[in-house]
C-alpha cells in the first residue's frame, strides 16, 4: 500500500513564503477571527494617496493592527478602511511613523522585495475556506514600489495600483485591486479571507489585523472580509444551500426528499491504510465539556491539526470544541480531552504514553509516524514530530460519527502508523499526442 501524504514536485522557494519578527506568544486558533467589511462608492473615485476623497467617509471604523503574534499596541499604529466599485476594491492605509527619515526604502523598482522595507503587504483569499498558498499577495513600500506574488497570484502578475504619500510624521496609501482578478470561477462563499500587515523598520515592529502564528502568509489565520454586495448579495455568493422540500415519487409510495438522501455512514476504516489498525467497541462521546488539548511548545502543525479538528466537527455536527495549552488544565481535571502533540514538547503525552506503555520517539514509530488511541476514557494522539501529529489526526477525522442515539462520537481505535517510504510521489507524464500515460511510483 502507497503512502500519498505528500507530493514531491517542483519547490520554488521565495523569501515571501516566511516573514519572521520578534518572538512572541501563540495566537489563538481560528476561531478569534477578526471581520470587517467593504462599504460601496458611487462615482469617480481618485487614487492619489491622500485618503481626502469623500468616498472614504462612508467606509466605516478603521481597522487596527496590532503586534502580528501577541495583539499587543505597536509602538506605531497602523489602520485601514475598504471601499469598493463595480470594478476594483480599494483599500486606504495609514502607517503613523515617529521616524519617518529612518526608515528604509531600499527598493526602486516594481517585482522586487519591497517587503523588506518599511511595507504594507495584503493577503486576499476569494473563499471561505483558504489553503496554504491558495491567495493574493500584493505588497508595496513606502514610495509605492509594488511586489505582486507570481507563485501565490495564481501564476500571473495582476494589474493593481498604489499611491502613497509621506507626510512627515505619518505615510498614507491607496490601493485599487480589480475585481475582476480576485473573482473565484466555480466557489459559492459568503465572505472572502483577508489579512493587512505592515514592516516597520526603525523599530522593526512586526504588526497585522488578525494575529498570526509567526509568519504574515499564516493563511488559516486570515480574518473575514464580507460587503461586497452586487445584487442583493455578496460578490461570489450564488446561492444559500437549501435541503430540497420536494417528495420523491418511488413506485406507488411517496418519500420524504430528506429522507431519501439522508446522509449515510461509510464503513469504519482509515485511508491511507495504517500499519497497523484495530477498532474497539467503547467509543469516545463528544459533549460541549470536550476539549481539545495542545502543548504550551505547540509548533504550527500541532495548531493547524487543532484547527482541522474542530473544522471537521463543525461540518459534521455543527460543534467546535474549545482549544487548551496544557498548563490551563487543572491538576483535578477528570473531564476527558482530545490531547495531540509530540511526547518531546509535551510533558503530559510522555506521562499518558508510559501509563498505557506506549514508546513514541523520533525514531519509533519514525519520521511522520504517531499514534492514535480513542476510547471512552478519552484521545490521545501522539506523533514522532509535528508531520505526525498532523497525519495522527486526520486519521481521527475519518473516526466521527453518531451513535444510535444521534450524538456526536468518535469510534474506538488504536492505531500505530507511519509511512512506508521516505518520498511519496506521483508522476504525471503528458506529451503532445498522449495525456493519459500516468506512472505512480
Amino acid at each position: 500500500m502507497y503512502r500519498i501524504n505528500q507530493i514531491v514536485g517542483v519547490c520554488l522557494l521565495s523569501a515571501l513564503m516566511i516573514v519572521t519578527g520578534p518572538a512572541g506568544a501563540a495566537p489563538k486558533i481560528d476561531t478569534d477571527l477578526p471581520e470587517t467589511r467593504a462599504y460601496p462608492v458611487d462615482g469617480k473615485f481618485t487614487l492619489d494617496g491622500w485618503l481626502n476623497d469623500p468616498a472614504w467617509l462612508k467606509a466605516g471604523p478603521a481597522c487596527q493592527l496590532s503586534d502580528y503574534k501577541t495583539g499587543a499596541k505597536s509602538k506605531e499604529p497602523t489602520e485601514f478602511r475598504v471601499i469598493y466599485d463595480q470594478e476594483n476594491i480599494y483599500f486606504g492605509i495609514t502607517c503613523w511613523e515617529s521616524q519617518i527619515k529612518k526608515t528604509h526604502s531600499d527598493y526602486t523598482v516594481d517585482g522586487l522585495g519591497v517587503y523588506n522595507d518599511d511595507a504594507i503587504e495584503i493577503f486576499i483569499a476569494p473563499s471561505e475556506k483558504v489553503q496554504e498558498g491558495d491567495y493574493f499577495h500584493f505588497a508595496f513600500n513606502l514610495p509605492g514600489y509594488r511586489y505582486g506574488d507570481i507563485l501565490a497570484n495564481r501564476g500571473h502578475m495582476v494589474e493593481w495600483k498604489v499611491k502613497t504619500v509621506n507626510h512627515g510624521d505619518k505615510w498614507t496609501a491607496e490601493v485599487a485591486i480589480p475585481f475582476s482578478v480576485l473573482m473565484p470561477k466555480i466557489q459559492n462563499n459568503a465572505f472572502w479571507r483577508l489579512n493587512v500587515c505592515r514592516h516597520e523598520t526603525p523599530n522593526e515592529e512586526y504588526s497585522s489585523w488578525s494575529l498570526t502564528d509567526g509568519g504574515f502568509h499564516s493563511s488559516y489565520r486570515f480574518g473575514k472580509l464580507s460587503g461586497l454586495d452586487f445584487n442583493g448579495k455578496f460578490i461570489s455568493l450564488k446561492g444559500l444551500v437549501q435541503p430540497e422540500k420536494s417528495t420523491l415519487i418511488e413506485g406507488n409510495a411517496l418519500i420524504a426528499m430528506d429522507q431519501a438522501i439522508s446522509k449515510k455512514d461509510l464503513p469504519l476504516a482509515i485511508i491511507p491504510q495504517p500499519v497497523r489498525c484495530r477498532f474497539l467497541e467503547n467509543d469516545f462521546l463528544l459533549t460541549p465539556e470536550t476539549r481539545i488539548v495542545v502543548s504550551d511548545k505547540a509548533v504550527k502543525g500541532n495548531l493547524q491539526a487543532a484547527s482541522e479538528i474542530n473544522q471537521e466537527l463543525k461540518e459534521l455536527f455543527g460543534i467546535e470544541l474549545p482549544i487548551l495549552k496544557t498548563s490551563q488544565l487543572t491538576s483535578n481535571d477528570t473531564t476527558p480531552y482530545i490531547l495531540l502533540g509530540e511526547p518531546d514538547i509535551c510533558p503530559l503525552i510522555q506521562k499518558e504514553l508510559d501509563q498505557r506503555g506506549i514508546k513514541v520517539t523520533p525514531e519509533t514509530p519514525g519520521p511522520e509516524g504517531y499514534i492514535l488511541q480513542s476510547d471512552s476514557q478519552g484521545i490521545l494522539i501522539a506523533g514522532s514530530d509535528d508531520a505526525g501529529t498532523y497525519y495522527g489526526a486526520q486519521s481521527l477525522k475519518q473516526l466521527f460519527r453518531k451513535n444510535a442515539k444521534g450524538q456526536p462520537v468518535t469510534k474506538g481505535a488504536d492505531i500505530w502508523d507511519k509511512p512506508f517510504f521516505k518520498v511519496r510521489m506521483v508522476h504525471f507524464y503528458i506529451d503532445k499526442t498522449d495525456n493519459s500515460h500516468r506512472i505512480c511510483e
